[in-house]
């Protein structure tokens, strides 16, 4: 027996349409969302260690133009990794907190004056600030 057709003469199976035009569209889909998480990890890396003439409102900036848009991101990966790079901040900021200004003075080769460390350690609360503000 035949299998019944529908009334325009076509079989009940729809036919697949082939996208295959040479480029590799989900190839460029997640190669863009591994272009994004690695503009996460460099932002978080840029806010963790600031160069000296940056001002606050440009590490807001940067905070706001980055890692917190996507936390509302489609695509979980994305999202994981903004928590993860916020996450990270709010450690590095609490680690750095809680740490004593020792640590300049227990580093062997190259000891970093204690302003730069507690000018350091201030900073990472701030962008830990910012983000518990958003948040």
């Amino acid at each position: 027996a035949l299998p019944a057709g529908t009334p325009d003469g076509k079989h009940g199976r729809k036919k697949r349409l082939n996208n295959n035009d040479g480029n590799n569209h989900t190839g460029a889909a997640s190669g863009a969302n591994a272009l994004l998480r690695q503009i996460l990890k460099t932002t978080t890396t840029l806010l963790l260690v600031p160069p000296s003439s940056v001002s606050e409102k440009d590490v807001a900036k940067l905070l706001h133009g980055t890692i917190i848009p996507m936390f509302h991101d489609a695509r979980p990966k994305v999202r994981k990794a903004a928590w993860g790079c916020a996450t990270e901040i709010v450690i590095a900021a609490s680690a750095s907190h809680s740490a004593s200004p020792s640590i300049a003075s227990s580093m062997e080769h190259d000891p970093v004056p204690e302003h730069v460390v507690a000018a350091h350690s201030q900073h990472k609360k701030r962008v830990a600030d910012f983000l518990w503000e958003y948040c």
